[in-house]
């Protein structure tokens, strides 16, 4: 996980990784557990995926243990998306 500093205030976390998503019902909510090195229960942060499947949605991240970040993903179709093995996700810490 990369640190930088932002203008003259707080450092802020920055890491891609690579997460399989599972397949996510329609209409439905998928909370996902990811091993994330460096992530810690007193940061928020922000994920995003610029390359996820039309009509996913990434509603926030949690960090409640050492090392696991907890993302959930919403599919807003009619149908069941199973989204490609291979999504970069960005994560921001701050």
């Amino acid at each position: 996980m990369a640190q930088f500093r932002v203008g003259s205030g707080s450092y802020q976390f920055a890491s891609n990784v690579t997460i399989d998503l599972s397949s996510i019902n329609a209409n439905s909510v998928s909370v996902e557990t990811v091993a994330v090195t460096g992530v810690n229960t007193d940061t928020s942060y922000n994920v995003d995926c610029p390359t996820l499947d039309a009509g996913l949605f990434i509603l926030g991240a949690i960090c409640t243990t050492p090392n696991v970040l907890t993302i959930s993903v919403w599919n807003s179709t009619n149908g069941a998306v199973n989204p490609a093995s291979t999504q970069v996700f960005r994560i921001i810490g701050f």
